[in-house]
């Protein structure tokens, strides 16, 4: 079985070990030259799963996925991603993807002519390409390589694996990763708040680079783990990989650690535009402003605001002569019941509570919000809809 869910209630997606594939089967693929049309020798193909989920999720969405471990190996390509109906009319974003035996994954775009990665965005990652547009650089996209190597790879599954989130709307796709002990406490009570995260790993804000709202439409959420695609491919030479690409998947035993263990895929709907508030760094050579000797900040304690007194409202001051009542000994002030509540309703909500539009829709066991498909080993990689990169 390659798709199940485990003692612990871990979801797991996994790569067919148990069946090698004999040399004189091989190569996997044949194309006719006459009619450019690519055939697939189904005997020398690994058994493999793709999760794509019924619904397709419009912009306001938020995904966050909790892995336990991740795919990785030589030949072995697992991804996490999204992308709109008639690829690559509606857009792809990649939010978790990486090949062989790299040690850091990578967030991607994939559009239509006429979307560009703004270089001036605030992000911890590093940009490898700015252009999305997929019918150029291979179909590269616009790709944000992560800072370390948490996030893919032996550390991740040492560590006990990482959570991972992207941010869908109209003016902005962003995208972070934690480690574990990092995580935001708000995702860990179901109720994300984007806006005070740390700052993204890879984020596209719409501008004169990109129209977000015209490049992307609703997104269908994928998990899958691919082998030997074009990507696997071009990347398989630059590790430490041994031979090539077809010789690798030829034992079942290589791929003992490509599979997906899932603690949860949360997909909440409803986040307005322009979530998330990045503070811009200053710009180069510029100088911290520095407050006078012996001058203090006044700062605030924790959850205050500022008292402001109605309009046209006057202090009332009692008359001259008066003193002030004081309750006879014995008489206690009157407190309200613990419980009561405010009569402004604006008042109930807690700093804690979500938004009341962001509401959560599933998590990666919902069965009736996925469709389950066989993959094999195609060097198409992300199979059947999006073409190879």
């Amino acid at each position: 079985m390659l798709a199940y869910v485990d003692e612990n209630a871990r979801a797991i997606i996994a790569v067919d070990t148990k069946k090698d594939i004999s040399n004189d089967t091989m190569p996997a693929v044949f194309l006719n030259t006459t009619t450019g049309v690519f055939k697939y020798n189904q005997t020398a193909l690994r058994n493999s799963i793709r999760l794509e989920s019924l619904e397709r999720y419009d912009p306001g969405t938020l995904v966050i996925a909790d892995f336990h471990h991740t795919p990785y190996g030589c030949a072995s390509w697992p991804a996490f991603w999204m992308h709109g109906e008639n690829w690559p009319q509606n857009g792809e974003i990649d939010i978790f993807e990486g090949w062989n035996d790299n040690t850091r994954g990578r967030a991607t775009l994939h559009t239509t002519p006429g979307c560009s990665h703004d270089p001036t965005g605030i992000q911890t990652g590093k940009v490898l390409q700015e252009t999305c547009d997929s019918s150029v650089n291979y179909n590269a996209g616009c790709s944000v390589e992560d800072p370390t190597t948490d996030f893919f790879g032996p550390t991740l599954n040492k560590n006990g694996g990482a959570v991972f989130a992207a941010m869908y709307t109209n003016s902005e796709i962003s995208v972070w990763r934690w480690r574990r002990q990092d995580v935001p406490q708000d995702i860990e009570d179901n109720v994300p708040r984007p806006e005070t995260w740390p700052t993204p790993t890879a984020t596209w804000r719409s501008g004169a680079s990109c129209n977000i709202d015209q490049k992307f439409g609703p997104q269908n959420i994928i998990i899958n783990i691919a082998m030997c695609g074009d990507s696997d491919l071009n990347t398989y030479a630059q590790g430490k990989c041994p031979g090539k690409c077809y010789d690798h998947l030829l034992k079942g035993s290589n791929y003992k650690e490509v599979y997906f263990a899932i603690n949860s895929i949360k997909i909440f709907k409803g986040l307005p535009d322009a979530v998330s508030k990045v503070t811009p760094l200053p710009p180069p050579g510029s100088k911290p402003v520095v407050p006078p000797p012996g001058l203090k900040p006044v700062i605030p304690p924790t959850g205050t605001k500022p008292v402001v007194p109605p309009l046209d409202t006057k202090p009332v001051v009692p008359p001259p002569g008066t003193k002030p009542v004081i309750p006879p000994p014995g008489i206690k002030p009157v407190v309200p019941p613990s419980g009561n509540k405010p009569a402004d309703p604006s008042h109930h909500a807690k700093s804690g509570d979500p938004p009341s539009n962001l509401k959560l829709m599933t998590s990666a066991q919902d069965e009736s919000l996925l469709n389950i498909n066989s993959e094999s080993s195609d060097p198409n990689p992300k199979a059947n809809v999006p073409p190879p990169k």
